[in-house]
């Protein structure tokens, strides 16, 4: 790295550069001996011992102070009779022979320091120059300004984006040197400057689609800086923020569909329930008429039972939609297991003894306690019961089990039906699947209720699995609920509503309804059943009759022209009591998810009725709300 040659000489040659320097200095005394006659020869061997110490370091000059005391005291001093013993000359040659060891170590210290000075200096420049290339190199345009804007260092790059590729802008204004872009930044490029705090700038070509980025890092002598440019940069920004646009828009539009699914799907039900309200209700009227022919009696059973299908139908899908959008509320409370599932078996038992079924159910000897929501729990065991009983022929069995263990209650249903293929278990549980969907099938649904209770029962954080030896071979279904240490709660109206006494006669029931067939029916039920009834059509009808009528009941629907049941209730509540404002109320609707019936009872109903409604359940309802008038 020194390119100073005297200084890196190979190391023989240093050694016999000192031994030849002492020996010119020699010969150089002894030419001049006449002259100096008896001085001594120490003045010219001192040179000879620096150079060599300078010139090689410090092992040569050790060389060349032996090789020069030899040559003084051999050719200068002993020939010139001076005898070593002399006190005097024995000290001088040692002081000289010091002398020359310290020039020995003072030489070879500042050829050191020359050469590290040397070393440093050329390491320096090269480091000056490596910058300087790369700097110059770069496709970022570089610059540096001082206090006044004036140019004080740039790069190639920058002159080619001033346009002043080859020349030397030293000392030229800078903004001057960015012409067009100097509206653009001159007032940040200057409050940073003031302020002395970085800043970055993004501006357009003017008339071009090309973005440039002017970044600037002041200082107290001015600031430096490079330009770069950002159109690249800026089409992904603008690409991001196109896409970005394009996910809220498509994620607006996919929760708007899916609210338009959830409102499909509840005016889908409530447009089902209000025709299937007329049909069941008057079907099952006429059955309880004396001296109906066989015929027409059988008859009137089917087409109930159809109906009953179809309400089915409609509420699986209502509650597969609550279910995939997370809406099932739970009312949670400690119950006895023995009580679900003895309601279950017996709302099951006219069916399977109308197919010649087998049906029977094992509870447990002990209480089964646990943490769950008793119409959810009742409707998992139901739709599997239902399941059960739809795929086992005539003669065979169907068993309901009770049982608990150390951690769980358990509840099996066995069957001796149709049985489950091994490739289709895995596909038990998925929405809409069924192990026979051809055109050919022999039992009909939508596929919905065994996903239904799967879900409940992974909400209720139990188990529910199935079993079968395969086709023919009957089948089974566990479910496997959490035991509760807590006493079970004693059950709300609506678990136990069939214990309710249906007495209303004597009664003033008010019926709200703008569908004809409901109204009628409601009308003659609750005549039949010993009632006054009024019925009207709109709810400013009702308004104007309830001060004259002064129900003890009001039935009331929700979908309603001019005034909905809600506003309707809104109204009745805000009377004086006097004047029918604390009058009992039921919402008797067709919409029947569980928003709704929050939406009904907050808005002041005391009940909520779903379409299609069974006589009995209306009746029930109508004497538990004259029984217990709530206040208002």
């Amino acid at each position: 790295m020194v390119n100073s040659p005297i200084l890196r000489l190979p190391q023989w040659v240093r050694y016999l550069i000192a031994v030849t320097v002492t020996l010119l200095a020699a010969v150089l005394r002894y030419q001049v001996t006449p002259t100096l006659k008896g001085s001594g020869p120490f003045v010219f061997f001192s040179f000879a011992v620096a150079i060599s110490a300078f010139v090689g370091g410090l092992g040569p000059g050790v060389v060349a102070t032996a090789l020069s005391l030899v040559l003084s005291i051999g050719l200068f001093i002993l020939p010139a009779r001076r005898p070593l013993e002399d006190v005097a000359l024995a000290w001088v040659i040692s002081a000289t022979a010091g002398l020359w060891l310290f020039t020995c170590i003072t030489c070879d210290l500042l050829r050191r320091l020359a050469i590290s000075y040397k070393q440093a200096a050329e390491e320096r420049d090269e480091s000056r120059e490596r910058l300087a290339l790369i700097f110059d190199s770069l496709s970022d345009a570089f610059f540096a300004v001082d206090n006044d804007w004036r140019i004080t260092h740039c790069n190639s790059s920058f002159l080619t984006f001033v346009g002043k590729e080859g020349q030397d802008v030293g000392g030229a204004n800078f903004l001057e040197l960015i012409g067009k872009y100097k509206d653009l930044v001159f007032t940040r490029l200057n409050i940073a400057k003031l302020e002395r705090t970085t800043e970055s700038i993004d501006v357009q070509e003017p008339g071009s689609e090309r973005w440039w980025q002017f970044r600037i890092f002041p200082d107290v002598s001015g600031m430096s800086g490079y330009i770069q440019e950002a159109t690249y940069r800026k089409r992904i920004e603008e690409h991001n923020e196109h896409l970005l646009f394009d996910e809220k828009r498509a994620r607006t539009e996919a929760e708007r569909a899916s609210q338009l699914k959830d409102e499909f799907i509840a005016t889908l039900s409530h447009e089902l329930r209000t025709p299937l309200t007329a049909i069941l209700g008057w079907s099952e009227l006429l059955k309880s008429r004396p001296g109906i022919e066989p015929k027409v009696m059988e008859g009137l059973e089917a087409i109930e039972r159809s109906t009953r299908l179809q309400a089915q139908l409609v509420e699986e899908l209502l509650d597969m939609s609550r279910v995939s959008v997370g809406k099932v509320s739970l009312d949670m409370q400690v119950l006895d297991l023995h009580e679900v599932a003895s309601a279950a078996f017996a709302s099951f038992r006219p069916a399977a003894t109308a197919k010649q079924i087998d049906f029977a159910f094992t509870p447990s000897d002990e209480e089964i306690l646990v943490r769950a929501d008793y119409s959810r729990i009742l409707q998992v065991v139901s739709n599997l019961l239902s399941n059960a009983i739809k795929f086992t022929p005539a003669h065979g069995s169907v068993r309901l089990g009770l049982e608990k263990n150390d951690r769980q209650a358990v509840i099996r249903v066995n069957d001796t039906g149709k049985g489950i293929d091994e490739a289709f278990l895995p596909y038990l549980f998925d929405r809409f699947r069924q192990a026979d969907a051809t055109t050919t099938r022999s039992h009909g649904g939508l596929g919905l209720g065994l996903a239904i209770a799967k879900q409940l029962v992974d909400l209720h954080h139990g188990t529910l699995i199935a079993r079968s030896g395969g086709e023919g071979l009957g089948s089974e279904f566990v479910l496997s609920l959490p035991l509760a240490a807590l006493p079970a709660a004693p059950l709300e109206v609506a678990g136990a509503m069939n214990d309710v006494d249906a007495d209303v006669s004597g009664l003033r029931v008010l019926v709200v309804d703008d569908d004809r067939d409901t109204r009628e029916l409601l009308k003659e039920v609750l005549r039949q059943a010993g009632a006054t009834v009024e019925a009207r059509a709109t709810a400013r009808e009702a308004l104007d009759l309830i001060s004259q009528f002064a129900p003890n009941v009001l039935l009331s629907d929700i979908g309603m022209p001019e005034m909905d049941g809600y506003e309707f209730i809104r109204k009745v509540r805000q009377r004086p009591a006097d004047e029918g404002g604390s009058v009992p109320a039921a919402a008797v609707t067709a919409f029947a998810r569980d928003e709704d019936c929050a939406l009904a009872l907050d808005a002041g109903f005391d009940a909520h009725l779903a379409k299609p409604i069974e006589q009995k359940r209306l009746l029930q309802t109508v004497a538990s709300l004259a029984c217990h008038a709530p206040s208002h």
